[in-house]
């Protein structure tokens, strides 16, 4: 079988980095989408801890062509986009938790801090999501818990 790419050494051992392979989408053409091939586990400042399971599908960081002059997929966090991705296509709704976008933005803004993403990309990224961030809320699979959710 194929071997899990390496994504993302931060040099911070709270982030480790994170496996995933490639998979192909009719659905999304023009984006990348990825499979996680293990869980990963984020314990927040907050000292909640945020769970993804491996199989989860995700398209790291959808940054519009157009702002890449400000800040590109591969400037964001591989960890940060991960948890930002799964808080998002679950409206927050978590196993014992339910956050609100604010709180999924603040936490992509931390995990980005732990990664030593730049403070101005941080800033933009962290600004992009909370103002264009609320069209995919408002779209999410809220109406059951990840556990009994599909993936795409």
């Amino acid at each position: 079988g194929r071997q899990p790419e390496l994504v993302g050494g931060t040099g911070d051992e709270t982030l480790p980095p994170v496996r995933y392979m490639p998979i192909s989408s009719r659905k999304l053409a023009r984006y990348k989408l990825f499979e996680l091939t293990e869980d990963f586990s984020y314990t927040t400042d907050a000292g909640d801890i945020i769970r993804v399971p491996a199989g989860f599908c995700y398209d790291q960081a959808s940054v519009p062509q157009p702002f890449w002059g400000w800040i590109t997929p591969n400037d964001v966090s591989p960890q940060a986009a991960l948890v930002h991705d799964y808080l998002y296509r679950y409206g927050g709704e978590l196993p014992g938790r339910k956050y609100n976008q604010r709180e999924a933005d603040d936490i992509f803004m931390e995990i980005m801090a732990k990664a030593n993403v730049g403070r101005m990309k941080r800033k933009v990224a962290y600004w992009a999501v909370r103002l264009v961030g609320r069209f995919a809320w408002n779209k999410t699979d809220a109406d059951s818990s990840p556990a009994e959710r599909p993936l795409e």
